[in-house]
């Protein structure tokens, strides 16, 4: 969630030995005191101790939070090396509220991530994690209930916040709730999610570090409200629920200093896409509800990027624009590209990749449940362009389409996710693992 964690790699306490591997690649530049000392030339006389330690070291950072849970009752020198000398694992722990004491214990420090979405912590749990043996806390998920809004406290390391409300919880307490999140000094994400219409967000004008702000629910008759969020200047991601043509005209309305990137989920028709034409910062755009009569506005926005359309209602004349505003060239500029619940044929997507997007890269189809056909992927354009591609519950395609994926050399991320109508046979998704992949020789990730 938190854009600077991105490339760093969080493991649940059931996480299995590959993802371990992952996890002792990454990067830990902060804490290499230790490793220093063995490396330095006079290693050869560092106290056996000291090499003992690192050793234990590089050993641990393959395990989870019960295994080193597990290590450190072994004896006094292995558990000062997990709860004092190891640098902190940035394990990713799902809560629940039998489980709570024990977390928060010493271990606590190699918790990066904490997931209390399958349980409400009371207002005393919530305030324990302030306590030093948490500061590695980088991420919440939480359900609130009434009583912990009532006197809610976050950890003062937080960079990511997502918080979900009870239905117990009164607008007050919803406010006091946004208020606190207010106080965290590196907080750069905060999601409002379900439960709870938030009346007033005046009070993040305060966070300078907060980059993306995504809610679930707003009133689309709160003028006030709008008038707040055209205050968030510091914004990069800015997502509200499918909000009507006139929420969008009024934030967006001239002047405005607003420097959004990346902004959705919108209804898009003329109204909207004539009113995007005033964010020229805009990197990305999702919009479902399509009716819009043609689709110029994707070349006048200079920054855009990225698109993701949810097609499910898409009316034939707004079929017949998105087709046409793509053979005239006003997505060249698109590089990422997704598409979910779709109607198209395999047809449509061949004239829409082929003559409209010489640069696109990435490519995600999503719910695609009559597509059975990769034939537009047979194309010189896409074969020498697309780096990434993610078919997710595209399943009416035979497993003999992946002849077309084959084709596509400069591939490096490949996804198949519910996809297709018959398993692949073993023989095939084996041969797409990435250590022994000739079909694909750039691919680096698979999933299947």
């Amino acid at each position: 969630m938190a854009e600077r964690h991105a490339g760093a790699v969080h493991a649940r306490e059931d996480e299995g030995d590959e993802a371990r591997r992952v996890r002792c690649c990454r990067e830990d530049t902060g804490h290499a005191s230790t490793a220093a000392v063995a490396a330095s030339p006079g290693a050869a006389f560092a106290p056996s101790t000291v090499l003992h330690d690192h050793a234990l070291q590089s050993i641990f950072l393959f395990f989870g939070l019960n295994e080193l849970a597990t290590v450190s009752c072994v004896s006094k020198a292995w558990r000062s090396v997990v709860c004092d000398k190891m640098p902190s694992a940035g394990l990713r722990l799902h809560l629940w509220g039998r489980t709570f004491p024990a977390a928060a214990g010493p271990l606590a420090r190699h918790v990066g991530v904490l997931d209390c979405s399958q349980h409400s912590p009371t207002a005393v749990q919530l305030l324990s994690l302030t306590q030093p043996n948490w500061c590695s806390l980088r991420v919440l998920v939480v359900w609130l209930n009434g009583e912990a809004a009532q006197a809610v406290t976050f950890p003062p390391t937080l960079h990511a916040l997502v918080l979900h409300f009870r239905e117990d919880v009164t607008q007050e307490q919803g406010a006091r709730v946004v208020e606190a999140a207010s106080q965290l000094p590196e907080l750069e994400t905060l999601e409002l999610g379900k439960g709870h219409r938030v009346r007033s967000v005046v009070c993040l004008q305060r966070v300078a570090s907060l980059r993306t702000l995504r809610m679930c629910q707003i009133d689309t008759d709160a003028t006030a409200f709008l008038d707040e969020l055209r205050l968030l200047t510091q914004l990069h991601t800015l997502t509200i629920p499918l909000a009507p043509a006139p929420c969008i005209e009024h934030l967006l309305r001239p002047p405005h200093q607003l420097q959004l990137r990346d902004f959705g989920y919108l209804r898009l028709d003329d109204t909207v896409s004539a009113t995007l034409l005033s964010l020229p910062t805009i990197q990305k755009l999702a919009a479902a509800n399509l009716s819009c009569s043609n689709f110029v506005f994707v070349s006048q926005l200079p920054q855009l990027r990225d698109l993701s359309f949810d097609l499910l209602e898409l009316s034939a004349a707004s079929r017949a624009a998105l087709l046409a505003s793509a053979s005239a060239g006003h997505f060249a500029r698109i590089t990422n590209l997704t598409l979910q619940c779709c109607l198209l044929q395999a047809d449509d997507l061949s004239s829409l990749f082929l003559a409209g997007m010489p640069q696109l890269s990435k490519i995600c189809l999503f719910s695609w449940l009559k597509l059975n056909s990769l034939g537009f992927l047979a194309t010189p354009q896409l074969q020498a362009s697309l780096t990434e591609l993610a078919l997710i519950n595209c399943r009416a395609l035979p497993p003999s389409e992946l002849e077309h994926v084959y084709g596509l050399k400069q591939l490096c991320t490949l996804t198949l996710t519910g996809s297709f109508n018959a398993p692949l046979p073993k023989a095939v998704w084996q041969e797409l693992e990435p250590a022994h992949c000739m079909h694909l020789p750039l691919l680096r990730r698979f999933e299947y």
